[in-house]
């Protein structure tokens, strides 16, 4: 589905632009500062975990996201605002429901993205983040 999604994005894109269905897409998406379908869904997934810290969430899905707890000796990844990830190593459809895929996507972050206290600074350095993820190549 998200190949669809992505070409439904990709249409609209070209209608703003008005560019012809033969030329490539990246260029647009970029100049249009819009990120893919892919790394949008990550934004969001990103975004409620951040809001769940805050307590700008519903509490279903902050009492979804534990910290991962604190060693016995003083370390210096204790202060890296981690999440337990999931208990699970196999590949099912369970480990894309937020509960398994946010902890792991939250924990690969960068550290000055998982320590910003401010909502609308997380939001822009991570939109940063992920444009540059998603167009490092282009």
């Amino acid at each position: 589905l998200l190949h669809r999604l992505q070409i439904i994005q990709n249409t609209a894109a070209r209608m703003i632009a008005r560019i012809p269905k033969c030329s490539h897409i990246t260029p647009t998406l970029v100049t249009l500062h819009w990120l893919p379908i892919k790394e949008r869904i990550l934004y969001k997934v990103l975004l409620m975990v951040v809001k769940a810290q805050h307590g700008l969430a519903p509490q279903y899905i902050a009492e979804m996201l534990k910290h991962k707890p604190k060693s016995h000796h003083s370390l210096r990844s204790d202060d890296l605002n981690m999440l337990a990830g999931p208990m699970s190593h196999s590949v099912t459809y369970g480990d894309r429901n937020f509960r398994n895929i946010a902890p792991i996507k939250w924990n690969k972050l960068p550290i000055d993205l998982r320590i910003c206290d401010d909502l609308n600074t997380f939001k822009s350095l991570l939109k940063t983040y992920l444009f540059k993820v998603a167009y490092d190549n282009v």
